[in-house]
């Protein structure tokens, strides 16, 4: 009867360990697959990093345009109020001369 009850509980050890053998290999599978999925993200973060530096760079010159176009802008004003100041002195000097004459 001892026999058997120790060969018995051998049996069951030995089950204990083929499951957790079972169990070893899973866990190496799952490991497997996150270290997959980690490297994708990695992989993805990169791609991420370089699409936000290509759009913070069109940001960038897009407000660089505006900028310029804003000075153009304003050039051309400052040019048209002296253009109005300078029409405004030619009258001046044109009615002067009417008069005088």
């Amino acid at each position: 009867m001892y026999k058997n009850t120790v060969h018995m509980h051998e049996i069951e050890q030995e089950g204990v360990i083929v499951k957790q053998k079972n169990r070893i290999e899973e866990l190496k599978q799952e490991k497997s697959e996150l270290g997959n999925v980690i490297k994708e993200q990695k992989e993805f973060n990169l791609l991420a990093m370089e699409e936000r530096v290509k759009f913070s760079n069109k940001l960038m010159n897009v407000e660089n345009e505006i900028r310029g176009i804003k000075r153009k802008i304003t050039e051309l004003g400052k040019k048209k109020e002296k253009k109005g100041v300078l029409d405004k002195l030619v009258r001046v000097i044109n009615e002067g001369r009417k008069n005088n004459l």
